[in-house]
């Protein structure tokens, strides 16, 4: 009795293991490389840091790139600082205070988060100005 009840849970195991293999080979099968236009790319993403009157400059095809070419590291860090983000002709600028800057440059989760956070301002900042010149 004992024999069978394991038998039927390593059963179980066995069909999650083959319809999690099955799925994971879907997802790749769908999301196969496809061909970049490059009449389409955009500008990369400029970056300045502006701390203690020293502007620290890099460009990246991402900010997480781009924060990361800055070539900082968290003992350099002694003031707030205001990251300025270009690309095409939009513009954001961004206080970070002392902690949050050393935060960013210890740790790269909390790098690829504020990426993403700058990434979505930039392009909500994108879509506010194009609705605001169709009006």
């Amino acid at each position: 009795m004992t024999f069978i009840k394991k038998k039927s849970k390593s059963l179980y195991i066995f069909a999650g293991f083959v319809i999690i293999s099955i799925s994971i080979n879907y997802l790749m099968k769908k999301n196969k490389k496809r061909e970049i236009d490059l009449s389409v790319m955009k500008e990369p993403y400029k970056l300045t840091l502006t701390m203690t009157g020293i502007d620290y400059k890099a460009d990246g095809e991402t900010i997480d790139e781009a924060l990361s070419k800055l070539n900082l590291d968290w003992q350099q860090i002694k003031a707030k600082g205001v990251v300025k983000i270009t690309r095409d002709k939009n513009t954001l600028e961004h206080l970070f205070y002392l902690g949050q800057l050393k935060r960013i440059f210890v740790n790269k989760l909390t790098r690829q988060m504020w990426a993403k956070r700058l990434q979505l301002f930039l392009k909500e900042k994108e879509t506010a100005s194009s609705i605001g010149n169709s009006i």
